[in-house]
C-alpha cells in the first residue's frame, strides 16, 4: 500500500529496495548520498554538488562538477543522443553557456555530430555564435567541420577542392583568408613535407622554413638540402646561400672541362600559329629617370630565329640599347657566327664575319 510522511524521514544510512538489498541509496557521510545498484556504487554526489559516476567516490584537484569514469579503455563513456531517426542534418550535441548564478542561459557556442547517414555516421561540427544578442547558438554558425572521411574544415562546410589537397580546407570564397605560423623572434616556422614515418630526413623531405634569426625564406627538396633563398633584403639564391647580388645562381658539379647551362629562358609557343624568322625570347633591362619611379627600357637581349624551317630553327643573339627610353639593335650575332654592328638590315650581303653598318646603308666588311 501507500504510506504518506507529512513531515521528515530519518534514515541513518541506506533506503534499501524490499526483495533486491543490494540496490539501495545511502548516506556514507555526512551531506554525501550515492546510489548503488547490484551492490556496485553507480552514483554519487558530494558535498561540494560533484557527481561522480561509475564508482568514483573522491574528487582531487579538479573543479569538475560531473565526472564519469567509464572502465580501463572506452570510446563512448559518455553518449549524447538524438532521436527521430537518422536523416542527413540532424545535430546531437553539447551546447556551452554563461550567465548569471542558478539560471540557464542562451549558448553561444557548441560542439555537434551532424548525421550523414545512416549507421549514425556523421560529422563532427563546431559552432562559435558571436553576435551580441540572446539568440542561441544554431547551425547556420559552424565555424569548423571534421568529416566522416577525415577531411578538416574551417569557416567552409562543403567547398570542393582538389581530392589531392583536401585534408585541411581554410577559408571562404569571399574575404581575405589566411593562415599564420607564430614563433619566437629567434626560431623559425616550417611546413614539412614528408613519405615516411621515420627519424631521418624521409620526415622533411622537402621544407618551407621562415628563419625569424636571420629574417629569410628557405626552399628546401629531395631530404632537407636547400635549393632556394629569399634574404632579408629581398635578393634571390637559388643553388646555394652566397652572393650578394640580387638574383644569384648557383650550381655545383664535378665538371672540369665542360660548361652547361645554368639559367634557361624557354620562349614557348602557345600554339595559335606557326612561329617564324624572329620568334624568340629575351631580357630586358629597366631603369628610372628619376625619384619617381618612372621606368623606361634602357637595353634589351634577345634569342632569336635567325633560320626558321619549320623542322629547324638557327638562332641568333641581338643587343639592342636606348635612345630616349626607344630600344633599337646595334648588334647581332648571327646563327653563322657573323657579327653585324649597327643595324644589321642595312648591311650588304658581304660573307664576312665581322661588319659594320653605316647610317647611308652602304657598310664596311671585315
Amino acid at each position: 500500500g501507500n504510506t504518506t510522511i507529512s513531515g521528515d524521514l530519518l534514515v541513518s544510512e541506506y533506503i534499501k529496495h524490499v526483495g533486491d538489498t543490494d540496490t539501495l541509496i545511502s548516506f556514507p557521510s555526512n551531506d554525501t548520498i550515492n546510489f548503488r545498484t547490484a551492490g556496485t556504487e553507480r552514483l554519487r554526489i558530494t558535498s561540494g554538488g560533484v557527481a561522480l559516476f561509475g564508482g568514483l567516490t573522491s574528487q582531487t584537484a579538479d573543479t569538475s562538477k560531473l565526472a564519469v569514469q567509464g572502465g580501463d579503455s572506452n570510446i563512448g563513456i559518455i553518449q549524447v543522443h538524438a532521436g527521430g531517426g537518422e536523416n542527413s542534418g540532424d545535430l546531437s550535441g553539447i551546447a556551452f553557456s554563461h550567465g548569471t548564478d542558478n539560471g540557464t542561459a542562451r549558448a553561444k557556442c557548441a560542439i555537434a555530430s551532424r548525421a550523414t547517414g545512416a549507421y549514425g555516421k556523421g560529422d563532427l561540427c563546431f559552432y562559435v555564435d558571436d553576435a551580441s544578442d540572446n539568440n542561441q547558438v544554431s547551425a547556420a554558425d559552424e565555424k569548423l567541420r571534421i568529416t566522416s572521411g577525415g577531411q578538416v574544415r574551417i569557416a567552409n562546410t562543403n567547398l570542393t577542392t582538389s581530392s589531392s589537397a583536401d585534408d585541411l580546407i581554410v577559408g571562404t570564397t569571399s574575404g581575405h583568408r589566411g593562415i599564420t605560423i607564430f614563433s619566437g623572434t629567434g626560431d623559425s616556422g616550417n611546413i614539412y613535407f614528408a613519405d615516411t614515418s621515420t627519424s631521418g630526413v624521409e620526415n622533411r623531405m622537402g621544407t618551407i622554413t621562415y628563419d625569424h634569426s636571420g629574417n629569410y625564406m628557405r626552399f628546401s627538396t629531395s631530404g632537407n638540402n636547400e635549393r632556394l633563398r629569399i634574404t632579408s633584403e629581398g635578393y634571390v639564391r637559388i643553388g646555394g646561400a652566397i652572393g650578394n647580388y640580387p638574383l644569384n645562381v648557383i650550381e655545383t658539379s664535378n665538371r672540369t672541362t665542360t660548361a652547361v647551362p645554368t639559367i634557361g629562358l624557354y620562349a614557348k609557343h602557345d600554339g595559335s600559329g606557326n612561329t617564324g624568322v624572329g620568334f624568340g625570347g629575351g631580357i630586358n633591362f629597366w631603369g628610372d629617370r628619376n625619384g619617381d619611379n618612372a621606368r623606361q627600357t634602357m637595353g634589351r637581349i634577345f634569342c632569336v630565329a635567325d633560320v626558321n624551317s619549320g623542322t629547324n630553327i638557327s638562332g641568333a643573339l641581338t643587343f639592342e640599347t636606348s635612345t630616349a627610353g626607344t630600344p633599337s639593335e646595334k648588334l647581332r650575332i648571327k646563327s653563322g657566327g657573323e657579327v653585324l654592328v649597327g643595324t644589321p638590315n642595312k648591311v650588304n650581303s658581304s660573307p664576312s664575319k665581322f661588319q659594320v653598318a653605316a647610317t647611308d646603308a652602304t657598310g664596311s666588311a671585315i
